[in-house]
């Protein structure tokens, strides 16, 4: 019966603070599912079309100066044949 207890030496420390944020997850869950799912779901739709919008944005701008970078390089090729 000396070492009965032994095993609990095993268990490493961050299993019972996930077992506890789990809980409180679940209760924020349920809490946001039961009061304010339509404001969270909102900020979340708004969040996500400001960030494609950036996203997209830049992908444009990275089209563009990648198209006149090209055209530079070309005319400086050209013009170092020329010569």
């Amino acid at each position: 019966m000396d070492g009965c207890f032994d095993f609990l030496i095993f268990i490493p420390l961050p299993v019972p603070i996930i077992i506890l944020s789990a809980l409180f997850f679940e209760f924020f869950f349920f809490y946001s599912y039961f009061f304010n799912i339509t404001f969270i779901l909102q900020m979340n739709i708004i969040i996500f079309v400001f960030f494609e919008n950036i996203i997209f944005k830049l992908q444009n701008f990275s089209l563009i100066m990648s198209y006149f970078s090209h055209e530079f390089g070309s005319k400086d090729r050209l013009k170092i044949k020329l010569q």
